[in-house]
């Protein structure tokens, strides 16, 4: 482990008004650069053990540098997830990243799917498109399209509450700051991409802060008209209630949809089956999922599929 990692291990253990202090004072954020600069330098760019190039230039707050960077070099970062989407993809199909963030996983898309695939990336934080529109010129990649917009259940404006490569579309989201916002336009899936002739449509990964719930049922006839799609969501438990979901409601959506078959891969180590007829009370008993946080309450990232194409992953 890494002594950034360890430190932040020590951070996180800290008392929260001990943490507040040192945040209130500017010493986390100067601890930040120090120690990624330590570590990575002054560099522009990055380059990772899988041929990709990564920009550091919008990473102002040196948010990318020191909460993901070290994982994502030393291939520590959502481990399970990435060896999903090379298993998945290949050639010519077609890969949609919700909350492409500086855009890692529609670059390894990216460069798998080909110039006979396409990959479309969506997120209403101007730095996260900008980010990965420099990583595609960068990477000399053509098929991946950005979208600077929100996902939801309707086609209108909404407030959005950013942060340097990610933010939130829900006030009162409890991991944000949701006080001032600016507003962007926000669409369905639905009306962007046709729901005809999707066999190439693959996977979809979906990271939304709470949204979870909007987006697929915004994405309702594409989901159901797939017939080899794969959908990972990240769900938290009280980020969703604040947008007035819960991760019930998702799973129960998911199923109504054919999509009645859960992995659990939080765990970078390894991926584990899910109950679908047990699922919330496996989670609450910790069988599956990350641990229970007074913020995020219970917590899981999990993919969902339609029985046929449960075995291609499993075996």
């Amino acid at each position: 482990m890494s002594y950034i990692n360890l430190l932040k291990k020590f951070y996180q253990r800290l008392h929260p008004l001990v943490r507040l202090s040192l945040r209130y004072f500017g010493i986390t954020s100067l601890a930040k650069k120090i120690l990624v600069l330590l570590k990575f330098g002054f560099k522009k760019n990055i380059s990772l053990n899988n041929g990709l190039i990564l920009n550091l230039e919008n990473d102002h707050d040196y948010e990318l540098r020191a909460n993901y960077l070290t994982d994502i070099v030393t291939n520590n970062f959502e481990t399970q997830k990435i060896n999903l989407i090379k298993k998945v993809l290949s050639s010519g199909d077609k890969f949609i990243d919700i909350g492409c963030s500086f855009g890692l996983f529609s670059l390894i898309a990216s460069k798998i799917v080909g110039v006979n695939g396409e990959v479309l990336s969506f997120d209403p934080s101007e730095t996260a498109i900008k980010t990965l529109n420099k990583n595609s010129k960068l990477n000399d990649f053509h098929n991946i399209r950005t979208f600077n917009i929100a996902l939801g259940d309707s086609n209108k404006s909404i407030n959005f509450f950013g942060q340097n490569y990610g933010g939130t579309t829900i006030k009162g989201n409890p991991q944000y700051d949701t006080s001032i916002g600016r507003e962007i336009e926000m669409k369905k899936l639905d009306t962007i991409l046709s729901s005809t002739n999707l066999d190439n449509l693959k996977f979809i990964k979906i990271d939304a802060e709470g949204s979870e719930f909007d987006i697929i049922k915004g994405a309702e006839n594409i989901i159901k008209n797939s017939k080899n799609l794969f959908i990972s969501l990240e769900l938290g438990e009280m980020m969703l209630i604040s947008a007035g979901s819960s991760i019930e409601e998702v799973i129960d959506f998911l199923i109504s949809l054919g999509y009645d078959h859960f992995v659990d891969i939080t765990n970078n180590e390894k991926m584990l089956l899910i109950d679908s007829s047990s699922f919330m009370n496996d989670l609450r008993e910790k069988k599956f999922g990350s641990f229970f946080n007074p913020k995020v309450g219970f917590f899981c990232e999990i993919v969902a599929m339609r029985d046929d194409k449960f075995l291609e992953i499993v075996t």
